[in-house]
């Protein structure tokens, strides 16, 4: 059993570490903030299983590993790449070689100006700034960007 004050020293002595191997493994400073805290709290939640050996940095690493892979299951969208449909639209003669004619035909402007925006969104923090300048929670834009998406997967499909 690991004592509450030894849980302190190892989150003191230890986090710079797991911070850096979350952030390296993540490349977004704030979900590896996220990630850095989720890991030492499975360290107190965990605390009375655990005994403090050499090992403790091994444990918080192998755990922090398991919390990233927890946390990209959960935002998978972050991690969704839609250039596959790109060789798609070019590659369809009906669109009268303009391939941008897909989103405008199927999308409003205002639909098509926020994926624009939200592709080029380079972390977290800028998927927040583009909700809180849509007046929606974080979450609704998620749903938002998502419906868009698949109207054009399904426009992609219908014309080939």
């Amino acid at each position: 059993m690991i004592e509450m004050d030894l849980c302190r020293i190892i989150v003191e002595r230890y986090y710079c570490d797991i911070y850096n191997f979350c952030n390296y493994n993540l490349n977004d400073s704030s979900a590896a903030e996220d990630c850095a805290q989720e890991t030492f709290l499975e360290l107190f939640r965990k605390r009375d299983k655990l005994y403090f050996t050499e090992n403790i940095l091994t444990w918080l690493t192998l755990t922090a590993k398991n919390v990233i892979k927890r946390y990209r299951n959960a935002n998978q969208y972050e991690h969704e790449d839609i250039s596959d449909y790109a060789d798609k639209i070019q590659d369809t003669s009906d669109f009268n070689h303009n391939p941008m004619s897909i989103i405008y035909d199927n999308l409003s402007p205002a639909e098509a100006e926020m994926l624009i925006k939200y592709i080029y969104c380079k972390n977290t923090k800028e998927k927040e700034a583009l909700a809180e300048v849509n007046n929606i929670s974080p979450g609704a834009l998620y749903v938002k960007i998502s419906r868009i998406k698949k109207k054009l997967r399904n426009n992609i499909n219908n014309k080939q």
